[in-house]
């Protein structure tokens, strides 16, 4: 339901933004490979274990497919992007394991997924905006909203208990956007947005490397970093998502 919320709003943004001179329309499609690290647990009324991804389930990398559509307007930039991770461990727990108000025993065998989907919208300011010339440079403010969509189940392999907690948690974030670039063809770009509400935070920050050989189409790769601090509705996630991205790009 969000997912298709969010795609309709995106296409709606982005087609009926009137047409100006100086308007760009882009659009990235890339391949993430991100290592998490950190605790999550799962509330149903009693007091949940956090399990730590690693040391108790040895939880594997997440690696699929994101994207992000955008829109230039002068100095202003508006933009959307959707990024799904999915991570999964199995083994055999050492210490008594209570999630979704059920309790796992020390030496059952268990398997668990957490699926975090994160939806980005964003509207970036360029103070600085040289976007005329050989060398372009955008350097400003930008306020974004980051929508993190969380699934996490716990099931005894054997036949047991199988729990699931879900929950949607939005979380505006401030900060800041850049990008240097010899025209279009070689071009830097960095951002980084933090914001704590309550009992959840989150912070995004990447840089990634653009190159386009050709006017309208490029490649792209950069290393993307995600701190999320969630404690809402019985998920509670307190993890750090990591790793390299890469990927093609469309300039309209």
């Amino acid at each position: 339901m969000i997912r298709s919320f969010f795609i309709v709003s995106l296409l709606s943004v982005v087609f009926a933004t009137p047409v100006v001179a100086d308007e760009m329309f882009s659009l990235k499609i890339g391949f993430a490979s991100l290592d998490v690290d950190g605790k999550f647990a799962g509330e149903n009324g009693v007091v949940a274990t956090k399990i730590d991804f690693d040391d108790d389930l040895n939880f594997d990398d997440s690696e699929g497919v994101f994207a992000e559509a955008a829109v230039q307007l002068g100095p202003f930039r508006v933009s959307g992007g959707y990024l799904p991770m999915e991570f999964s461990g199995n083994g055999n727990i050492s210490r008594d394991i209570t999630f979704g108000g059920q309790t796992f025993s020390a030496g059952t065998n268990v398997a668990s997924d957490v699926e975090l989907d994160v939806y980005d919208l964003a509207v970036a300011f360029h103070i600085i905006n040289f976007d005329d010339g050989p060398m372009r440079v955008q350097i400003g403010p930008e306020l974004a909203v980051k929508i993190a969509d969380v699934d996490m189940s716990f099931r005894d392999t054997s036949g047991g208990a199988t729990e699931r907690v879900s929950g949607t948690v939005p979380v505006p974030t401030i900060g800041a956007r850049g990008r240097i670039a010899l025209s279009d063809f070689v071009g830097v770009v960095g951002r980084i947005g933090y914001l704590e509400v309550g009992d959840n935070s989150f912070l995004d920050a990447e840089v990634q490397v653009e190159y386009s050989p050709l006017p309208m189409l490029g490649v792209f790769a950069g290393y993307r970093y995600i701190d999320v601090d969630v404690d809402e509705s019985g998920v509670i996630l307190q993890s750090t998502f990591s790793g390299l991205f890469g990927g093609v790009l469309a300039r309209f």
